[in-house]
């Protein structure tokens, strides 16, 4: 099925909506995720000295960004969220890494943006997309794109639910990267404690995992 610009326009909205309040609404959740990727890096395989360059798509505030960022030499984000975006260039500021935002979209109907047509936009050594996946209207067609933004032995990395229903099984998952050529070494690791969703006496929460793998 295509994705929409309708789609879009909703992800937009509710985002930009949101950005403001973000990180002070999700701290708890924040911290744990970022407790939970930094825990991961021999395991995923960062390369050496800090040499890494990482794509961090549906980048919101820079959740993954900053979990990332002692790890990498430098770091691009991308959002379709302008007000994202704006929030992250402030964390970037305090980030002692070169790192940027960008305003667009890799998964929609433009097969190949011009806006991200230049070399700084390819040859990742990982892609990172922190819960953002169980939004994308057609997540093989997501990880594919992605996929072109690697380098050969590159790696994507992705943050999602343990759902049938908003998010991917075990099984799912695999499939999804086989389906991107991004399999190799793959790894599907269920994080112990739950995610903390939003504040309050009742927040949500929801089971997460951290998957991996390499382009062959």
């Amino acid at each position: 099925m295509a994705h929409t610009a309708h789609d879009d326009h909703i992800h937009t909205h509710n985002f930009n909506s949101q950005a403001h309040t973000y990180n002070e609404r999700h701290a708890i959740g924040i911290q744990m995720l970022t407790e939970q990727l930094r825990a991961r890096v021999d395991s995923i395989g960062f390369p050496a000295n800090k040499t890494a360059r990482l794509l961090d798509y549906a980048c919101g505030t820079g959740v993954v960004s900053h979990a990332l960022a002692p790890f990498v030499g430098s770091i691009v984000g991308i959002d379709i969220s302008e007000n994202m975006l704006s929030e992250y260039a402030k964390r970037a500021e305090q980030e002692d890494v070169e790192m940027r935002g960008y305003h667009g979209n890799l998964t929609g109907d433009d097969e190949a943006p011009a806006t991200f047509a230049s070399d700084l936009f390819f040859n990742f050594d990982i892609v990172a997309v922190g819960l953002g996946f169980h939004h994308f209207h057609n997540p093989t067609l997501a990880a594919q794109r992605l996929a072109t933004r690697l380098k050969t032995g590159g790696k994507l990395l992705i943050i999602d639910n343990v759902s049938e229903d908003n998010g991917f099984s075990h099984e799912s998952a695999e499939k999804l990267f086989k389906d991107a050529g991004v399999a190799q070494d793959f790894v599907f690791s269920v994080v112990d404690q739950e995610l903390q969703i939003g504040r309050g006496p009742t927040p949500m929460m929801q089971r997460v995992f951290i998957a991996w793998g390499s382009k062959a």
